[in-house]
């Protein structure tokens, strides 16, 4: 019988470790530390293993961010942390609750890496 892409693997479910539970070419498991949830397979998946339309949108995500930090011309880590510094002086400003907006940043982006953003 054909082995489907999430079954057991010899001594439990890769899944239960954290690993892709995508099945290779040659009938092993990819075994992989899983980064994704992906909802259309079922399971864990490596980034390797993630759609192609899933990973091209994240990587956009990235690049309009380093767009974003640009500005600063610094090397990327310094630009970072720049702007998060000017985003919490600019929430201050409007009166906004800057720990509230990074906690729902974090459920978009934890969402768009998933995959379960349209």
């Amino acid at each position: 019988m054909e082995k489907g892409p999430f079954e057991e693997a010899e001594g439990g479910c890769a899944m239960s470790a954290g690993r892709c539970c995508v099945y290779r070419g040659d009938g092993r498991i990819c075994g992989r530390p899983a980064e994704h949830v992906d909802t259309r397979r079922g399971g864990l998946v490596c980034s390797a293993h993630m759609p192609k339309k899933i990973r091209r949108r994240n990587i956009k995500h990235a690049r309009r961010a380093l767009e974003a930090i640009h500005v600063y011309d610094e090397d990327v880590e310094t630009s970072i942390v720049d702007l998060v510094a000017d985003l919490l002086h600019l929430c201050e400003w409007k009166g906004m609750d800057f720990d509230a907006l990074v906690c729902t940043g974090r459920m978009h982006y934890k969402a768009e890496k998933e995959g379960d953003v349209q």
